[in-house]
């Protein structure tokens, strides 16, 4: 049934997504600490987003407010988040939609047609799709979030309220990406860079492949293999997040026809030549590319993934997941210093000093 002009159909609905962040922990940096409290502070008064990709609501603001939580909340919602405490602050996405219209917002079939529904069959498929529909919006933010404080802010369990009824969860995601950090903060290895949050926010919301189309610059490559860390679940291989985030810094550092590895030393020695060790840098590119070559290969032993409960040896343990920590901070190295400069791609030139 199509809703004519006549009939004009004033619906709206409250819809909110609370998400429970991890607090700083006894093993983080102190660094860590301060961009937690940095973020709220940052958040002090409300900020909005444009909602993106929406089928219905593209353009309208999404608004963020960082709050603390309430034994209520603690009780009802987040009972299963061991590390919040009551007062923890949690983040809050908020907004007030307005049914679109029969016009605007339909189902159709395997065809393409059309279903018919009654305006009261289309207000509830509206409103069931609405956390579906804000989640690419939201999810683009944390990534964003995680590029401008450097891991800390990383959310361990949300709820949706609509009308002030509970209204399931949406998909969560997780990542290594501040343990990686927290690896290269240890090494000394991981320089510090002003970054704004606007400009990060920004940044990542124009990059092509982030909400429509592919990436077509270096820059927009290397972050759209950045959100190939984002998990539903952290996966139990050796392989996977060391791919994602080595593509992710050839992207911006190989040229084709010499080696991937030759050019990382380079490279990474020339952008980081006077805050990371080179002797150590150089180690850690070989071990990773050893690493990844070895697995993709066949050239590596390995036991039964149905194995995989047994602990693992400390030295192959080691080699695994520094390297992949290794890989994935870097990547998050190198995209705050494109950010920073306002860069797609990074060129370099050979200089012969006789």
């Amino acid at each position: 049934m199509s809703q004519t002009s006549s009939e004009v159909v004033q619906t709206t609905t409250k819809l909110k997504a609370i998400y429970a962040l991890s607090p700083p922990l006894r093993i983080d940096s102190e660094s860590a600490s301060n961009l937690y409290h940095k973020f709220f502070e940052d958040l002090g008064s409300k900020r909005t987003i444009p909602i993106r990709d929406s089928f219905t609501h593209n353009g309208e603001l999404l608004a963020i407010t960082a709050r603390p939580c309430t034994a209520s909340q603690k009780k009802r919602h987040f009972s299963k988040s061991p590390f919040l405490q009551i007062g923890d602050r949690v983040l809050e996405f908020s907004a007030t939609f307005a049914f679109p219209g029969q016009e605007r917002f339909f189902l159709v079939d395997q065809t393409g047609a059309r279903i018919s529904r009654t305006i009261e069959q289309s207000i509830a498929d509206w409103r069931s799709s609405l956390s579906l529909d804000l989640e690419l919006t939201i999810q683009s933010f944390f990534c964003a979030l995680a590029i401008a404080y450097e891991g800390a802010i990383r959310p361990t369990q949300n709820v949706w309220i609509q009308d002030g009824s509970e209204y399931g969860t949406d998909r969560l995601y997780l990542s290594e990406i501040h343990e990686s950090i927290e690896f290269l903060r240890e090494k000394n290895a991981f320089p510090e860079l002003d970054l704004k949050l606007n400009k990060v926010i920004n940044w990542t919301f124009a990059q092509n492949g982030i909400f429509d189309g592919y990436s077509d610059t270096p820059a927009s490559r290397a972050l759209n293999y950045f959100t190939r860390l984002f998990v539903n679940n952290y996966r139990n291989d050796e392989l996977s997040d060391l791919v994602w985030a080595l593509a992710g810094i050839e992207a911006l550092l190989v040229e084709g026809g010499r080696s991937s590895m030759g050019q990382l030393r380079e490279k990474l020695g020339a952008l980081f030549v006077d805050t990371i060790d080179f002797p150590w840098l150089s180690k850690m590119i070989a071990d990773s590319y050893s690493f990844r070559s070895r697995m993709v290969h066949g050239d590596r032993q390995i036991r039964s993934f149905f194995r995989s409960h047994e602990e693992e040896s400390k030295k192959r343990f080691d080699e695994e997941y520094n390297s992949q920590l290794f890989a994935i901070g870097m990547l998050v190295l190198l995209l705050r210093f494109v950010i920073s400069r306002d860069l797609t791609e990074l060129h370099f030139n050979t200089v012969f000093k006789g």
